[in-house]
């Protein structure tokens, strides 16, 4: 059983945002740190581009005549090698 809490590490305790349920005690936990709440906002705003600023973007291509860059993600992901088999029929039946 996986079950995600959201909490707040501060002067060397964890603070839990919310009560987990039906969790018996002693149980085992792992804790993983995220970027501080301040950073991942900021970093966020900087991320994001407004529509205009892709219009921008998108009109230099044009002007260029290029089309869309190819590699962007280049190592950041793996295809599967059976990426192209058919998937399984209880799948395919959840889009029917």
């Amino acid at each position: 059983m996986f079950k995600s809490v959201e909490g707040i590490y501060a002067q060397g305790a964890i603070k839990l945002l919310q009560k987990p349920e039906n969790i018996p005690p002693n149980t085992k936990v792992i804790v993983t740190f995220l970027q501080p709440i301040e950073s991942t906002s900021n970093q966020i705003k900087k991320e994001i581009l407004t529509n205009e600023e892709i219009e921008v973007i998108l009109e230099e291509y044009r002007q260029e005549n290029k089309g869309r860059p190819f590699g962007l993600c280049k190592g950041e992901f793996i295809v599967p090698d059976n990426f192209n088999e058919a998937l399984p029929d209880e799948i395919l039946e959840l889009f029917e």
